[in-house]
């Protein structure tokens, strides 16, 4: 999807998994996001957030270039699945599944991906990370069952928000140059030096960065008679 108007785009990400045949540790970095630092599009840090799936997980955010990591940390643990209930991964408090915020103005990072010591590898196989889109994955215990299940039920992946800006400065006057050419359009400063975006004014919709992109909106008047 491209909503021009909210500046976002959303994407298929894959889901990131490991599954145990022996119930020892394993650490991978499967799951990678790389954005051009001066592209346009970041993560929305308010649109998604990192999920873990299993029996004993932990996932936490790298960064790609220094190793770095964030202090962001998701961590699920589960001693029997009857303690686990379907639904939100909020809901959840780490049994089977958890979730993590995610930090501002990323533009290239990592899920770094922990699968620990997992003594019910047996009936818990795999575990998984994903950076989603906020409210879009409920968590069910089939989830936790199988080889692979969680990618085979998701097989073309999970969706994942990117805000998008012009980002080479700032909403620059009426008379420069700029990217917002339609009529009926403002100028909104992206935040934290992310440069700026271009909206369609209220009572407009379309796209504000080409010509006549903005239009009316339709609206009806109803009127009541005696």
């Amino acid at each position: 999807d491209v909503l021009v108007n909210q500046s976002k785009v959303r994407v298929y990400a894959a889901i990131s998994s490991d599954c145990s045949t022996n119930g020892t540790n394993h650490v991978l970095f499967e799951q990678s996001i790389k954005l051009q630092p001066s592209g346009p599009f970041t993560l929305s840090a308010n649109e998604n957030t990192l999920v873990g799936v299993g029996q004993n997980v932990v996932a936490t955010f790298a960064d790609s270039f220094t190793g770095e990591e964030y202090s962001n940390i998701c961590l699920s643990f589960l001693s029997s699945v009857s303690k686990a209930r379907n639904g939100s991964c909020e809901d959840a408090t780490g049994l089977g599944c958890c979730q993590q915020t995610l930090p501002p103005g990323i533009n290239t990072t990592l899920v770094r991906f922990q699968h620990k010591n997992n003594s019910k590898w047996e009936t818990y196989p795999c575990s998984y990370a994903m950076l989603v889109q906020k409210s879009w994955y409920n968590f069910s215990t089939e989830d936790l069952y199988g080889h692979l299940g969680l990618p085979k039920k998701y097989n073309r992946g999970v969706p994942l928000v990117l805000d998008f800006a012009i980002r080479n400065g700032s909403c620059p006057q009426e008379n420069g140059s700029h990217a917002c050419v339609s009529g009926n359009r403002t100028c909104v400063n992206a935040g934290n030096d992310q440069g700026y975006k271009c909206n369609c004014m209220e009572g407009y919709d379309g796209n504000p960065y080409i010509v006549n992109g903005c239009q009316g909106m339709h609206t009806t008047t109803l009127h009541s008679s005696n």
